[in-house]
């Protein structure tokens, strides 16, 4: 009786080590849970020594929830507990294969409270990717303030105390905003026309979507040439900014304007002035902006 006793110790004790072994942490397995942040996507594998992870959700305010898993497994189980271990719902997924994987998701409105995702092997081995999302906790993108091909910095307002991201191309800046929300983050000076994607941390942990900011451009062409003006000339012609509009005034009248050439060369069109005449040409960037004058006096 005494060694049936022991005997039911032994592999109770074996058994619940070997329960415990299949909690999963970012190197090997272990007793604790990885933490998922919400807005991330994590990879894992389920094989035949490893058949269980879980993962620790924290949820701060209640909220919708949306779990998505890609599995590559040919079945594979998926469960969502409240920290009193109560089954949220579980789910199995299955037709997952190497080449084309199974996408499932699923959604619950959820209390505030620590929950633990779970997804455990059938009978077949593979990996999986995981993710959860909840749009209703995320906080708004960003304001931002113009940003053209001068500036030096980012700058907005967003919730108070965030961690604020510029994101130009692979490189990522960062920032952080004040108690009012306010925000500048230093970035080096970009194009005209480059795509900044600008997002915001939470004191919570969630991330915005983000805003898209298009550099704008905000510096003028230079001043035109122009080549000689004579009392006989029927035409004024130059170099200016490539595809920007040339204009020419006589005082304050306008007397006539031409497209550059994607070259640069424009050829305006005017009735003959006076000798003594002056004469200023402006170009003018698809931006709008305007560039200095180019004075010049008609000849004879």
């Amino acid at each position: 009786m005494r060694s049936g006793k022991k005997k039911f110790s032994f592999f109770f004790w074996i058994a619940l080590i070997f329960t415990i072994s299949f909690v999963k942490t970012n190197t090997a397995s272990a007793s604790s849970p990885i933490d998922l942040p919400f807005g991330t996507s994590v990879s894992g594998y389920i094989t035949d020594t490893d058949g269980q992870q879980v993962y620790k959700i924290n949820l701060k305010q209640a909220g919708r929830v949306t779990v998505k898993l890609d599995s590559y497994i040919t079945g594979v189980y998926i469960e969502l507990e409240d920290s009193e271990g109560n089954e949220v719902f579980r789910q199995y997924v299955f037709e997952g294969n190497p080449e084309n994987p199974a996408k499932w998701s699923g959604w619950e409105d959820l209390q505030a409270g620590t929950y633990y995702i779970k997804v455990y092997k059938s009978s077949s081995t593979g990996k999986y990717t995981l993710s959860v999302q909840s749009p209703d906790l995320l906080p708004a993108p960003p304001t931002v303030n113009l940003v053209s091909n001068k500036s030096k910095s980012v700058t907005g307002k967003t919730v108070p105390n965030g961690a604020v991201s510029v994101k130009i191309n692979s490189n990522v800046y960062t920032g952080k905003s004040d108690s009012k929300g306010v925000f500048s983050v230093s970035i080096p000076v970009q194009k005209a026309g480059t795509k900044l994607y600008v997002t915001v941390k939470d004191k919570s942990g969630f991330t915005s979507k983000a805003r898209v900011v298009v550099v704008a451009d905000r510096i003028p062409p230079a001043a035109p040439s122009v080549n000689t003006i004579t009392s006989k000339s029927k035409t004024i012609t130059g170099k200016a900014e490539a595809n920007s509009t040339v204009i020419a005034y006589s005082g304050s009248q306008k007397i006539g304007s031409a497209n550059a050439d994607k070259y640069g060369k424009y050829t305006i069109k005017i009735t003959p002035k006076k000798t003594g005449t002056s004469i200023k040409v402006i170009a003018v960037d698809g931006s709008g902006n305007k560039s200095a004058g180019k004075v010049l006096k008609v000849k004879k």
